[in-house]
This record gives C-alpha cells, structure tokens and sequence, in this order.
C-alpha cells in the first residue's frame, strides 16, 4: 500500500463507507471547516490581513488532525489484535482438548503473530505519519496552504486506508 490510496482502493463505494461512520463525519467537518477557513483567509490576503491570521487554522489542524491520525492508527492496531485474539480464543473453547489448550495459550504462535501485528501497526502509523507530515508542509506555505484543502484530502485518504 502506497502512501496516497490508489484509484481501486478511492472506489464511490470505499469512500462513502468511509465517511458514513461516525469518526469520519465529526473529523471531515473539521477538515472541512478548516479548509473553509483557509480560503476566508486566502480572500483576506489580498486586504493584507490574512497572512497574519493564517497560522491559525494550521495551529488547529495540526493539533486536532494530527492528533487523531497518530492516535487512529495505533488504536486500529491494538483493538483489531485485541478483537482477533479474544475470537480465536472464543472459537476454540468447543474444539476439545486442543481448543482448551489453545483458549489458555499452550501451543500457540502467539509472540510471533504479537511481533507481526506491532509491524504492521507500525507500517501504517509510519504512512499515516508522512501523509500527515506533506499535508502540513503544504499547510505550511503562506497561499497555497489556503487555498489547498489538505486537510480534506488527509481525513478522506486516512479514512479510506483504515477501511481496508
């Protein structure tokens, strides 16, 4: 998987399932809002007050957006560990002994799939963190930072690689 999702993954289909779940209204309203916000300031630069103001929506997403793309996928990895351990435990308390033996963690693979699950979880905090780091950049630079919409883009491709 490539740092920006690709055309088969950015289906109607994908995105809009994407955007439908909770996480993703509250955090494409503020990725919105900020990006609203750069273009207000974007027509204010050309009163020569905008540049002044324009630190601030990228202050707030920065903390805001940033915060929950760091924080997202490395709960993703944790909870989907904790969802598939507690379902293969669950699923082979009825397989007779070698069920029981596997529900109290005799026999099994468990450091080894523990180690794999830590270096995905890490793969995708790491893509997480450069979409992050370019949507920033191009934050960063006094008028295209307002009249890109970065943050849209991050929240959309964030949410569309998490529904993967």
């Amino acid at each position: 998987m490539g740092i920006i999702p690709g055309p088969e993954q950015l289906t109607k289909r994908a995105v809009m399932a994407a955007i439908a779940i909770p996480e993703g209204i509250i955090m494409l309203t503020i990725a919105v809002f900020l990006d609203v916000a750069g273009l207000i300031i974007f027509v204010l630069d050309f009163a020569g007050v905008g540049i002044a103001i324009s630190f601030l929506p990228d202050i707030m997403g920065t903390v805001s957006i940033g915060f929950w793309v760091t924080t997202r996928s490395f709960f993703r990895g944790v909870i989907s560990k904790g969802v598939s351990d507690v379902t293969e435990k669950t699923l082979n308390v009825g397989g007779g002994l070698e069920g029981v033996k596997q529900f109290q963690g005799q026999g099994s693979s468990a450091p080894v799939q523990g180690v794999k699950k830590i270096a995905k979880t890490g793969i995708k905090l790491g893509l997480s963190a450069i979409r992050f780091i370019i949507a920033l950049i191009v934050e960063l630079i006094p008028f295209l930072g307002d009249i890109m919409p970065s943050w849209t883009l991050l929240v959309i491709s964030e949410l569309v690689s998490g529904e993967m």
